[in-house]
């Protein structure tokens, strides 16, 4: 597992402001703030749904008060592979939920997607603007080793439209600004 703070046991230097400023707070203050945030998140509904054989559970999303930080090459390198995910998410669901040409061919047994509980029937034939089904997907990454990344999965649920700005006021609050820590 590729720990993307430390190089052996230096600092990375993307991670050098961060570090510094969360090792001058106390560690109180530090399981406080994750507490708020994991409570505010309890409050205001900000769940996943796990969909398997053993657990239907309602899952709060992870929060990490301390963001991954990448560098404007790592995510140039990202970006394409993103963008083209994203793009493809939104062509699968527009194919369901209208001609079905996975379906039909059989790419995809038909169970797998009637079958599952997050497929609306009241979906199909609607046509929701520029065939965008939603605009914001979650993706999980991680980091390999110093140069590679896996895109693990792509989260595209209802309740990431409340996540995203629900996680940056948190962070907001969490962390100083970027700017004051120059990274």
């Amino acid at each position: 597992m590729f720990n993307e703070i430390y190089d052996k046991k230096r600092v990375r230097p993307l991670y050098v402001p961060i570090m510094n400023w969360a090792k001058s707070l106390p560690e109180s203050t530090i399981i406080k703030r994750k507490s708020e945030a994991e409570n505010l998140f309890k409050k205001i509904g900000i769940t996943f749904s796990v969909y398997n054989n053993y657990d239907m559970s309602e899952r709060l999303i992870p929060f990490d008060m301390f963001p991954r930080i990448l560098s404007k090459s790592e995510w140039l390198k990202l970006q394409k592979g993103v963008e083209q995910r994203a793009l493809a998410i939104n062509a699968f669901l527009n194919d369901i939920y209208h001609k079905g040409e996975i379906l039909k061919a059989g790419i995809i047994p038909k169970k797998l997607i009637y079958q599952n509980p997050a497929y609306e029937i009241k979906m199909v034939g609607f046509k929701v603007p520029k065939k965008i089904y939603s605009p914001i997907i979650g993706t999980d990454i991680i980091r390999v080793d110093k140069k590679d990344f896996r895109i693990l999965a792509f989260n595209i649920v209802a309740s990431c439209l409340g996540f995203v700005p629900i996680s940056t006021m948190q962070s907001d609050s969490s962390i100083p600004l970027i700017d004051e820590l120059k990274i």
